[in-house]
Formats: C-alpha cells, structure tokens, sequence
C-alpha cells in the first residue's frame, strides 16, 4: 500500500501546513464557486495536490450538492440503501479554501467534484435521463460480498439501486476514488441501465444476478482464476459442434449485452479523462489488458464466440470475458474518434462519436428487445445504429470498419462503404488501425468538458504513481 499510503500522507501534510495559518472549519459555509485543495489529474495525466472550483457543491459539511450525495458504509435496510450520513471536515485557508481533513472527506470532494464535471459532460451530449442518472447516489467504503467474499480494489454499478459502490481499496496504486476515468466509467453504466437494459428488464441478468447483487465491477481482481488477459482470448473452434447445443440464445445475448456495456464504458471513461490507461492507473492487470492504447482487434463472429462460451462454463470465467469482448468495442470507438480528429478538432471528434453511441443506444435497445429470446444476436448489432446516428461516413471509416468487423461485413455495414474493392476505396494492404497509428494525434485534451477543464492550480508534487516503490 506504499503509493496509496504516500496519497494519503500528501493529503495530511498539505492539511497540517494549512493548521499553522489558518482555523478548522469542520461546517464551512456553502458559498457558489469554492474552491478546494483536493488530488486532481494535470494536463500530463499524473495527479498532483491541486486547488479545484466548485459550482453546486452546497452542503459540503455533508458531502452533498446539486448533483450528488454520498453515503459512508452503506447497507441495505427496509427503505433501500441507507448508509451513515458523511461529515465533512476541512481546513478552511486563510483565501477562502477548504482543504479536507479527513481521508473519507477527501475523496468525497474529489468524487464530488468528477461528478460535477461528469453531469456537465452528459448535458453536452444530450444524454437525458433527468431524475434516474443525475442526482447520483454514491456509496464509499462499501462492504460488497459476493461469492469469493467481500470485494477489494474495485468500482461497482448495481443498476437496481441506481447506485455507485466504492469499495475499500488495499492496492498500492491510485485509489479508484480518485481517479475520474473509472468514476466516468461507472456512471456510464447508468446512462446504459437507462437507455438499454431497463427495457430488457431482468433477463439480460444470469440467474445468480438476480435481485441485489451488485453488477458491473469496473476491474478485476488480477488473481482471479480464469481471468482472459487479452483481447485474443477468444477461440474459433468450434468444438465439434456442441456450442450450438449448449449455449442457448439467452446466455449469449446475456454476454453481448454485459460485453457492450464494459466496453462503451471503458470508451466513456477515455472520453471523459483523455487517459487510455486509465484502469491501469488504479488496477494494472486488468488496465493492461483493457488498455484502449493497445491495437484494435477484428470482432469476434457469432460461432467464435458460442465456441468460447461453450469452454468457459464457470460463470466467473464468462465474465471475464465480456471485459475481453468489450475491448474490441471500446478501441474500435476510439479509432473513429481519431481518424476524424486528423486535421480537425480534436476535442469535437472525441464528443461527436460520444454523442453518436448516446443517441444509438436507443435503437441497440431495440434490437435486444426484438431478439432477445428468439435469436444469436449479431456481435456487430451496435455498428448500424452507431453510423446512422454519426454525421457522415467517410472513406477512412470504411477502412477501419474492414480491420473491425471483415470487409463485406454484414447488416451493419455503413451504406456509403462499397462491398467489394473499389477504385474509390483502395486498400493500402496495411491494416486500418496501423495506417491510422502512424498519424495518430497528440493527445487529445478535454478542455471545458474533463476534469482537467477546471484549470486548477498545482500545488503539490507528482502523484505516487510517479514514485519508486
């Protein structure tokens, strides 16, 4: 826990300096535009002691504003979730700042403060759901059980709650609850739970998932066994045949539904920090595999991925593999964003294939909802809604949707891309995803709508991540 033990010291020697010039204010007066010294990611993407503005963070001596309210230990009692009522406690600087002075009130602010950014971020991108996605409901330090005991080093989505589990985090790296990418991660779940899976009700769930069980753990616990460490993981095989007797329709389209969902979260959680190794930052052996740096991958066909289900009986191991899945998935978005980043706005690229994945999910819903019980629903059932819902197809895009799902592809493929060669079209013989690598652009920055858009002012030194062990 060294580097996460050196957080937490940073977080106590700013307060202590603070001590010496300036008086405890454990209920500061809620005042529109505070600023706060809390741990903050740089236009680096390093996280360092930073002083942060704050809009509708009202009740802080709570941790609650306009946009959020957190909850310490939260259980579950006869009116839903319940949970101890945080108090927030802080040094207030001698300008007016608050620097936290507690650990537990330190990562409310930050969580607070992500959320803040998150609900401006989705109102750009027209993502709707007043009332059931914003406010959101935050639980920290949650004690989450499930079969192999409680859960450590982890983020967790229960969508029957509408609420986001942050368990204890023992690991030596960024704790989750600082680090926006994976809060972005998780909150893209409720924009999924809103637009798809609330409409296929309980059976996109496995049996054992029914009820409360918390759903949607953004990582992995890199010792678990079973665990499928890349992208490749998948098998063609086709076992002579048993896949089509023994993975039925419903626990495929289970594992479409639960892959699309970690993938564009992951997408989401990129978007959002302008980090493609955001999950390695907090867990490194599940960000090692999920990595949207990493090159692009063809999508796995329906019979490939029957096959891998057929070999992959335990549920746990299934799992794992709609993380795999979702991979595809969420590189794939990424390309696009890049190739129309290339001479343009990158910054607009980014948010116009966010919002393009917004206004499909409706249509993706649909196509479940159609299906569900009834067929194997193509691995591909996201790309026709995703290029219907884009401004326009260019040449680049047909090339990268070759690389992704096979030229010819299917039902989804963009009408503007030709079905076979083409003078108009010609291929260079190199894969999309390589050609593109070599004019990818620096990385792309947030501005008004990241973390990094608050333009806080660094006053500390380099986060941990940084430091020997």
């Amino acid at each position: 826990m060294k580097r996460s033990l050196h957080l937490f010291s940073a977080v106590c020697l700013a307060c202590a300096v603070a001590i010496l010039a300036v008086a405890c204010s454990p209920f500061p007066e809620a005042k529109p535009g505070r600023r706060f010294q809390i741990i903050w990611p740089t236009e680096e993407g390093d996280y360092r002691i930073q002083r942060v503005h704050l809009d509708t963070f009202t009740e802080p001596h709570r941790l609650k504003g306009e946009v959020a309210s957190l909850i310490v230990e939260p259980r579950l009692g006869g009116a839903g979730i319940e949970g101890e009522t945080p108090v927030g406690r802080f040094i207030e600087a001698s300008d007016g700042t608050l620097i936290p002075a507690d650990f537990i009130t330190h990562q409310g602010v930050v969580v607070y403060a992500h959320m803040e950014r998150l609900k401006k971020f989705d109102d750009a991108l027209g993502v709707g759901g007043e009332g059931f996605i914003w406010p959101a409901r935050i639980g920290l330090r949650a004690n989450v059980v499930d079969g192999q005991g409680p859960l450590q080093n982890n983020a967790v989505y229960d969508g029957t709650f509408n609420a986001l589990f942050l368990v204890p985090y023992t690991d030596a790296d960024l704790p989750i609850t600082l680090n926006g990418g994976v809060l972005a991660h998780e909150r893209f779940h409720a924009i999924f739970q809103y637009h798809v899976l609330s409409r296929l009700g309980v059976k996109w769930q496995a049996p054992d998932e029914v009820g409360h069980t918390l759903l949607h753990a953004c990582g992995l616990d890199e010792h678990e066994p079973g665990v499928l460490r890349s992208t490749r993981s998948f098998s063609a095989r086709s076992e002579g045949g048993k896949a089509d007797r023994e993975v039925s329709k419903l626990e495929y389209n289970r594992f479409l539904v639960r892959g699309l969902n970690e993938g564009f979260a992951d997408f989401w959680g990129w978007v959002y920090s302008g980090d493609a190794g955001f999950i390695r930052k907090s867990l490194r052996a599940a960000g090692e595999v999920r990595d949207l740096g990493q090159p692009m991958d063809p999508l796995p066909s329906e019979r490939t991925i029957r096959s891998s289900l057929w070999r992959l009986s335990n549920p746990r191991a299934r799992s794992s593999l709609s993380y795999t899945f979702g991979s595809h998935y969420a590189r794939f978005l990424r390309r696009l964003a890049e190739d129309r980043a290339a001479g343009g706005d990158e910054r607009a690229a980014r948010l116009e294939v966010a919002r393009a994945l917004v206004r499909a999910l409706p249509k993706i819903a649909a196509a479940f909802e159609a299906g569900f019980d009834d067929e194997f629903i193509a691995p591909d059932v996201a790309l026709r809604p995703l290029f219907e819902a884009m401004a326009d197809v260019r040449a680049s895009t047909c090339l990268i949707y070759d690389d992704f799902v096979g030229h010819g592809g299917g039902r989804s493929r963009p009408e503007a891309c030709p079905r076979r060669p083409d003078p108009e079209f010609p291929s260079s013989g190199t894969p999309a995803a390589e050609r593109l690598e070599s004019e990818r652009p620096a990385p792309l920055e947030p501005e008004a709508f990241g973390p990094r858009a608050l333009e806080p002012e660094t006053l500390g030194r380099p986060n941990p991540p940084g430091d020997e062990r």
